[in-house]
């Protein structure tokens, strides 16, 4: 159940969740581009919020709550 599947980097899991869970639905395309999804990524996986394994080339990430 803690499984949030398997990506190409943090930032396209960053932006998969962050489109699902509706942050941006106000914001328009042009400011949602300056946004940096890879560095989300690598502050959810450093603050423990998620686990990233590597393997394969690709990353399969796990919710910690």
């Amino acid at each position: 159940e803690n499984y949030e599947g398997e990506y190409k980097s943090l930032a396209d899991w960053a932006e998969n969740w962050l489109e699902d869970c509706g942050y941006f639905n106000d914001l328009p395309d042009r400011v949602k581009c300056y946004f940096n999804y890879g560095a989300y990524g690598k502050d959810a996986e450093y603050g423990g919020d998620i686990i990233a394994v590597e393997y394969g080339g690709r990353i399969f990430v796990f919710r910690q709550w």
